[in-house]
């Protein structure tokens, strides 16, 4: 009787827990997700309807840029905060810096210089830590550094190497600065080719044209890359460069 009701219990809890596997989740919020299609079909919220950014005022807040400053020194901005304090611990890394350096060069590019900020001085500093973190003897981009501006390793992700290319690609097509330009140039030719095997990786490997406000992705051959004078980074994703291309590409 007791190894009866032990099998049973044991049944029962199998049965149980295939309800809780990630498959049956998805099920249930598939399911979810129609009812409350089907509901919003039946019954519309007509209240609700006019609430869109057409039919009212579009205003974003000002701009401010103090905790990224607060966040950054001569070497480059730091990886972690604790609460709005930077983190030595954690010293710095390229993911991080490639990301700042984009954000310098689309504000510039757009005259969202907010009044009082050092733009040039930041995109300096981040670029600077970019043609650092290059190992141009292995031709692949290092991540961590310490807060002693020691390097922690001899090559980074996959991630830090495709952000760095989307970093020096902005840099290459969007800079106003011509001698930043030239480095960023500089610095993407003299990376190493590697096979980027993630999605995410790739995406930071999408080729962009400069000037097109759709920012609608382009995908340039390697082919056409290489005659026009830049490596292929890449065995089957587009390079990370928004330099200028022909239009005949788009």
């Amino acid at each position: 009787m007791i190894a009866w009701k032990d099998t049973n219990i044991r049944r029962d809890a199998y049965a149980m827990g295939r309800e809780m596997i990630w498959k049956a989740v998805a099920e249930r919020y598939l399911d979810s997700f129609q009812h409350a299609r089907a509901d919003r079909k039946s019954a519309p919220r007509t209240a609700f309807a006019g609430w869109t950014l057409g039919s009212r005022a579009y205003a974003l807040p000002p701009l401010r840029l103090d905790h990224i400053v607060h966040m950054s020194d001569a070497t480059g901005t730091f990886q972690h905060a604790l609460y709005t304090v930077p983190d030595f611990h954690h010293g710095y890394c390229t993911d991080d810096n490639a990301r700042a350096f984009i954000l310098c060069n689309l504000l510039d590019e757009a005259g969202s210089k907010p009044s009082g900020e050092n733009l040039e001085g930041l995109a300096t500093s981040y670029l600077a830590f970019l043609a650092c973190a290059l190992n141009r003897d292995s031709g692949r981009f290092r991540n961590f550094m310490s807060f002693g501006r020691q390097w922690l390793e001899e090559a980074g992700s996959e991630d830090s190497h495709g952000r760095a290319l989307w970093a020096l690609g902005t840099g290459a097509g969007r800079s106003r600065n011509e001698g930043r330009r030239r480095l960023c140039m500089e610095l993407f030719s003299c990376s190493q080719t590697i096979r980027i095997t993630g999605m995410t990786r790739r995406c930071s490997c999408v080729l962009r044209r400069p000037g097109n406000r759709s920012k609608s992705a382009i995908a340039a051959p390697p082919s056409r890359l290489r005659r026009a004078g830049w490596s292929s980074h890449t065995a089957s994703a587009p390079c990370a460069l928004t330099a200028s291309v022909p239009p005949s590409w788009i």
